[in-house]
């Protein structure tokens, strides 16, 4: 696919990459790219996120929000807190790997799960993503589709507050 350099999302992108403050957004420099993909969604909202990805030249497929995404969020991260107590040592931890997911309430919460159990970014955004919307990109989930899943999550309402992408791992 051939980029539009003159785009106003190009421009975008490169005005928020260039701008130092920008360094260490969500918590390392190594997010800096994702930051800025939710970055040109707020400064873009007439644009959809998957014609915003389009520009940046990947191919988002949006999906729509799932039924029962809270309780499969649940399932899926209850099962991951009993993997780690019976098969990682973590036996007796059960205050940090079943009580948090048990009282889930939001999507935001499941971001700041898995952060306590020291996922990336990477890993949660594809993760929550895949589950409320059936959400994918058609690449490696680097920065910049992080960020593009993110920006999609909150397009579709499912996150109210970035700030639950902030302090993760790298």
């Amino acid at each position: 696919m051939e980029l539009n350099k003159e785009s106003k999302v190009m421009e975008l992108y490169h005005e928020f990459m260039d701008n130092g403050d920008n360094t260490f957004a969500y918590g390392s420099c190594q997010y800096q790219s994702a930051v800025a993909a939710v970055y040109i969604y707020k400064n873009m909202q007439h644009l959809t996120v998957k014609e915003i990805a389009s520009e940046l030249g990947f191919n988002l497929e949006p999906g729509e929000i799932q039924s029962n995404y809270l309780e499969k969020l649940r399932e899926q991260l209850l099962a991951e807190g009993r993997d780690r107590i019976e098969n990682w040592g973590y036996t007796g931890e059960e205050d940090r790997y079943i009580t948090p997911v048990e009282n889930m309430t939001t999507a935001e919460d499941a971001f700041e799960i898995t952060k306590s159990w020291s996922w990336d970014l990477w890993g949660a955004a594809p993760f929550v993503a895949s589950i409320t919307l059936n959400a994918s990109i058609n690449s490696k989930y680097t920065s910049v589709e992080t960020g593009l899943l993110c920006a999609r999550l909150m397009e579709a309402g499912i996150i109210k507050d970035e700030e639950c992408f902030n302090g993760f791992d790298t």
